[in-house]
């Protein structure tokens, strides 16, 4: 972080931030709160919990983008003092006028016929790539947070207790089920039945766990399928399910003759 963040006072957390805060065990979020002091601090703090180091992501972003504001803020107080302050009010409305008029005579003189030049072409056409990169990014940043929700309710719902990775594929995954349309909720009910699946947690021929958030959001077929497979049709037990197997193959014995 800048180093002009030492001239500031205070900092600001917002109350949308307050859902990530609660979703945390008590101790983590003190940690959590303590991590982000020290961050303002320009002390370096590390994450010995990735869990913490996680959620303190998108909350950094939101601490950057706010220091960001008030340098610009400081520098343009700056600016005008070197002028001698803000423009005095009579200035402002001739400038607003001159703006006005300015305005009108565009809007009332006939309309050339269009001539671009080479270089008109080549400015209108960077203004658009400049857009389209600019929307990307705000894209990324929106993606990231979602993806990073879904991954730490993921690691809790599981009881993973950080050994889990964030990786580049598991988050691939949970982007795309976002593009096609999914929300953020019908993930988590997915990873939540997911959970409480007897097969997938390990009660199956080959004793095997089958949790990965890879598989949860795989394509959109699969992440459906446990978005509606609610826990109550998966109770049944391995061992259960091959008892019922067998008694569908039982014949009777037959009776003797005597």
């Amino acid at each position: 972080m800048s180093s002009n963040f030492n001239s500031k006072k205070s900092f600001i957390l917002y109350l949308d931030q307050r859902g990530l805060f609660d979703k945390l065990p008590d101790q983590m979020a003190g940690k959590l709160i303590k991590h982000i002091f020290k961050y303002v601090n320009l002390e370096k703090p590390t994450a010995e919990d990735l869990i913490i180091d996680v959620a303190f992501e998108s909350i950094k972003q939101s601490l950057k983008r706010d220091l960001n504001k008030y340098e610009k803020r400081a520098e343009n107080s700056r600016a005008n003092g070197s002028k001698g302050g803000r423009p005095r009010k009579e200035e402002k409305i001739n400038q607003v006028k001159k703006e006005t008029q300015e305005t009108q005579r565009v809007f009332l003189e006939p309309k050339k016929p269009d001539s671009v030049s080479v270089s008109d072409s080549v400015s209108v056409s960077d203004s658009v790539s400049v857009i389209k990169n600019k929307k990307q990014l705000l894209d990324k940043s929106s993606d990231l947070d979602l993806t990073k929700e879904v991954f730490v309710y993921w690691l809790k719902t599981m009881d993973k207790n950080g050994s889990a990775k964030f990786t580049a594929q598991r988050k691939q995954k949970i982007i795309a089920r976002l593009r096609s349309g999914y929300t953020v909720d019908q993930i988590k009910t997915a990873i939540f039945n997911c959970a409480n699946n007897s097969f997938n947690m390990g009660q199956n021929e080959s004793g095997k766990v089958y949790d990965d958030l890879t598989l949860i959001c795989r394509d959109d077929t699969k992440l459906e399928q446990y978005i509606n497979d609610t826990p109550v049709k998966n109770q049944r037990s391995a061992v259960t399910q091959q008892n019922i197997s067998s008694l569908s193959n039982w014949t009777p014995p037959t009776k003797s003759k005597f």
